[in-house]
């Protein structure tokens, strides 16, 4: 039996999200609505997933992740918000956060994310804005010295330094990366690197 602890200071949303967790076999749930009732659950429980609203009184949600990475290593985190923003994601990813999902999802949707994330897969909604869709990894266009400068300039290397590291000219490197425009089309470091951890290449 796998155990889920969602946070969440509204009670409405609360029932609802239990109703759907009921569906999923071999799952349960405890529910708490502030940072109090967390602490007590977490202090004698042992959790799967934490499932938690980006927006709770009294919580900063990053310091909160970043504790319970830091206390939990096994213990998976997702973000389930009715903000749908970019830049909150990507804060996420860098977390290394297990899923971002919208409170605007179907609820087959939210079961199905919630599912994903149990198996061990991440979930981020709304893919589209990445120019993919989240069932067609893009990275299968590449080839493997191709995925790994995708990794560099990602992470902010530049030409000269990644021609350095692979001891190739500066040349060489802007044809690759000419090769990987051309497959994977413009997508900026944040994309680029949402898809990265989604995929986990």
């Amino acid at each position: 039996m796998k155990k889920i602890l969602i946070l969440d200071d509204h009670e409405v949303f609360l029932d609802g999200l239990k109703s759907i967790i009921q569906k999923i076999p071999n799952l349960s749930a405890d529910l708490v609505t502030n940072l109090e009732n967390l602490n007590q659950k977490i202090s004698k429980d042992s959790y799967d997933l934490i499932l938690m609203d980006y927006i709770v009184p009294n919580i900063n949600p990053l310091c909160l992740i970043h504790e319970l990475k830091e206390k939990f290593l096994n213990v998976k985190i997702a973000v389930i918000t009715s903000l749908n923003d970019e830049q909150i994601k990507s804060k996420l990813i860098e977390l290394n956060v297990q899923g971002y999902i919208l409170k605007s999802e179907s609820t087959k949707s939210i079961e199905l994310a919630i599912r994903k994330i149990l198996d061990g897969q991440n979930y981020f909604s709304n893919l589209t804005s990445f120019d993919f869709s989240p069932i067609e990894n893009p990275f299968i266009k590449l080839t493997t010295k191709e995925i790994e400068f995708v990794k560099l300039i990602s992470k902010g290397y530049s030409n000269k330094e990644i021609a350095k590291k692979f001891d190739i000219s500066v040349r060489t490197v802007e044809a690759h990366k000419r090769n990987i425009d051309a497959k994977l089309g413009k997508i900026s470091k944040v994309k680029m690197n949402n898809l990265i951890q989604y995929w986990k290449i």
